[in-house]
């Protein structure tokens, strides 16, 4: 392992003669930007959707893993947005994937997917998800 500065070593002095290295707090990775400011998403008369995606998927991701675990919260793997067209689907998503750091997200039409022979379609939708499943 790698002894850094959270790296707290205790030695005792007896018969077992142990030597205890541990990390003084928890390694977190942050999965959201540092220097997020939420007026930068630019998605203007979309606040109400916004924070209702963020409340259902990222706030779980916002407490220690410890707390995570032993409520037995499971986190959000994905989303799915769905309405008509023009409605901001595709900004809430690129604005997501900014505020998380992520790769740019994958947008399908519905045409893109349909197909006039049989089993085409299904194959394609796995085709979509095969990405998101190797994740």
């Amino acid at each position: 392992g790698f002894v850094a500065k959270e790296t707290e070593i205790e030695f005792h002095n007896g018969e077992s003669g142990t030597v205890r290295v541990s990390s003084s707090k928890p390694i977190q990775r942050q999965i959201f930007a540092p220097d997020f400011n939420f007026e930068d998403l630019g998605i203007g008369g979309l606040s109400k959707e916004f924070a209702d995606i963020f409340r259902r998927a990222f706030a779980s991701r916002v407490f220690p893993p410890q707390v995570v675990k032993n409520l037995g919260i499971t986190h959000v793997r994905g989303m799915l947005l769905y309405g008509p067209p023009g409605t901001g689907k595709t900004l809430i998503a690129r604005q997501i994937a900014k505020f998380l750091r992520a790769r740019e997200p994958k947008i399908v039409n519905g045409p893109e997917i349909l197909d006039k022979y049989v089993g085409q379609s299904e194959a394609k939708i796995r085709e979509l998800f095969a990405d998101a499943e190797e994740e």
